[in-house]
């Protein structure tokens, strides 16, 4: 990556495949702060795909310490990558802004 994509609000962006009975491709974001994987509840719904109860409910705590939501389903799903790796990640579900339907946390 060169300092120029930088400026560029997509730069962070990945393009993943859920494999389900119907392929569903998403834009994904790739964060290193964030605790867990997250999926857009809304997609979810839109597509019907099957959902796990987490219990008890976790607080999703953002990064200024507020809580604004609190997850009470999760998914496993296999994704593909760009490079055409297939891992099965487990998602929590959360609502997340449009230009994002996954995110995805980075360990390096």
């Amino acid at each position: 990556m060169n300092a120029s994509s930088l400026l560029s609000p997509l730069s962070f962006l990945i393009s993943l495949t859920l494999l389900t009975d119907v392929p569903i491709p998403v834009s994904g974001l790739i964060d290193s702060g964030s605790s867990h994987c997250f999926l857009n509840s809304k997609l979810v719904r839109d597509f019907g795909l099957k959902t796990e109860p987490v219990s008890p409910p976790i607080s999703l705590r953002l990064i200024d310490g507020t809580v604004n939501h609190l997850i009470t389903e999760m998914i496993e799903i296999p994704v593909r990558f760009p490079d055409q790796e297939v891992l099965s990640i487990s998602f929590y579900l959360t609502p997340l802004d449009s230009s994002c339907s996954a995110v995805l946390v980075c360990t390096v």
